[in-house]
C-alpha cells in the first residue's frame, strides 16, 4: 500500500506542478512582452522603451551592423522561413543585458513589424 500512496502523492505533486507551469505561461505570452517593452515613438512606430543600463539603444553604427546581419541570415535560411521574415521590417534595436554586474550576458533584442507598420500584438 505504501507504494501505491507514494504514486498518488507523485501525481499529485506533479498535477500542482502542471497547474503552476500552466498558470505562470498564460500570464507571460510574447504580447505582453511587446507591450511591456514598447512604447508608441514619435512616426507612430512601435520602438523598444529605453531602459538604462539593462536596455539601451544602439548607436547607428552597430544598428547598421546588426541589419546587416539579419539581413545574411535571412539571405541564407530555408524559403518558407525567408519568405515569412520578408513580411517584418526591423523597426528598433537594443542592447539589453541580463543578470547581475559584470556576470551579464548582453544581446541584442530586434523589433519586428509588419510591413505594412502593424503592431505584431493587436490592440486591446
Amino acid at each position: 500500500m505504501a507504494a501505491i500512496d507514494t504514486m498518488n502523492d507523485s501525481a499529485h505533486q506533479m498535477n500542482k506542478i502542471l497547474h503552476k507551469i500552466i498558470k505562470k505561461s498564460t500570464q507571460s505570452n510574447s504580447e505582453q512582452i511587446v507591450k511591456k517593452m514598447t512604447e508608441t515613438g514619435e512616426n507612430g512606430q512601435l520602438r523598444f522603451i529605453e531602459n538604462a543600463p539593462r536596455a539601451k539603444h544602439v548607436d547607428a553604427e552597430k544598428y547598421a551592423e546588426i541589419l546587416q546581419g539579419f539581413e545574411q541570415y535571412r539571405d541564407n535560411v530555408r524559403q518558407d522561413i525567408r519568405i515569412f521574415l520578408g513580411n517584418f521590417n526591423i523597426t528598433d534595436i537594443i542592447r539589453y543585458s541580463v543578470g547581475v554586474g559584470s556576470f551579464g550576458t548582453r544581446c541584442y533584442l530586434v523589433l519586428l513589424t509588419g510591413n505594412e507598420g502593424e503592431s505584431p500584438c493587436p490592440p486591446n
